[in-house]
């Protein structure tokens, strides 16, 4: 997941800048963000869930990601991904939502530093239905969480108890 992580953040910040201007590797730029992202995006949903619990204490069962929440986690981001591509008003959403992604931490550290709050960013997504061929990339998730579990770091992690993927 560390890889799909570097991959996208290099593509989109120095890749898609060099090369972005030219149609064909604007494409290839373009769907190497689409793989890096859905490779890791379950990952992330599945870790944020596990660091909620670890911080509430309240599942009993070991704090560990189980296969249906992984599953969930796959399903959700399979879903978001082929309606910000292919829904106006869902990727209309995801402009939004990264938006204020974008500004609320800018803006803070404005405030902070006693400068006035930035302007809102310009974010314009393209819906791009050809990016649904990125989809099996979600398969690098499961795979890597199968394998995690495989190697019994997800009970280790998790005080021992069964449940992990």
């Amino acid at each position: 997941m560390v890889l799909a992580v570097v991959v996208l953040a290099v593509n989109d910040h120095w890749l898609k800048g060099r090369f972005g201007a030219d149609p064909v590797a604007g494409v290839v730029t373009g769907k190497l963000s689409d793989v890096a992202g859905l490779a890791f995006f379950p990952a992330l949903l599945v870790s944020v869930v596990e660091v909620v619990r670890w911080a509430l204490r309240r599942d009993r069962g070991g704090w560990a990601c189980r296969r249906r929440e992984l599953a969930a986690a796959v399903a959700v981001t399979a879903a978001g991904f082929a309606a910000v591509q292919t829904v106006p008003v869902a990727a209309a959403g995801y402009e939004a939502a990264l938006a204020v992604l974008r500004w609320a931490p800018s803006g803070v550290a404005a405030a902070v530093g006693g400068r006035p709050w930035p302007p809102w960013p310009e974010i314009a997504h393209v819906m791009d239905a050809s990016d649904l061929v990125c989809l099996p990339a979600l398969g690098a998730s499961v795979w890597a969480a199968r394998r995690t579990a495989d190697g019994g770091s997800a009970q280790r992690v998790s005080g021992g108890r069964a449940g992990g993927i």
